[in-house]
């Protein structure tokens, strides 16, 4: 049986905004000479299809991220988050080590 695919519209916002500033960042002239497309191809495909391709994404479960970024499973950031607390809790609890006697 097939997964359900509902949109999460909160996260087809998000990625169509994202794909706006950074088409906004490089321009669309050169964004469509990246994919052989017309400038005025690219100003088309995201004043008329670019959400509908944004709600596609998310009801894949996928979101658009700069390329530079690293993602994470959410139970490993809670983790680490979890870990974090706790060193921070008992930050003042360790004793300095003083070597130079």
């Amino acid at each position: 049986m097939a997964e359900s695919c509902a949109p999460n519209l909160e996260s087809a916002r998000k990625s169509q905004t994202a794909i706006l500033q950074r088409l906004a960042a490089v321009s669309q002239k050169s964004a469509g000479e990246a994919i052989g497309k017309s400038e005025t191809w690219v100003s088309r495909f995201a004043s008329e299809q670019l959400k509908t391709c944004a709600d596609l994404l998310a009801a894949l479960g996928l979101k658009v991220v700069p390329v530079n970024n690293v993602c994470y499973p959410r139970e490993h950031i809670e983790h680490l988050e979890y870990f974090a607390k706790i060193g921070m809790a008992r930050a003042g609890d360790f004793v300095k080590l003083d070597f130079d006697e």
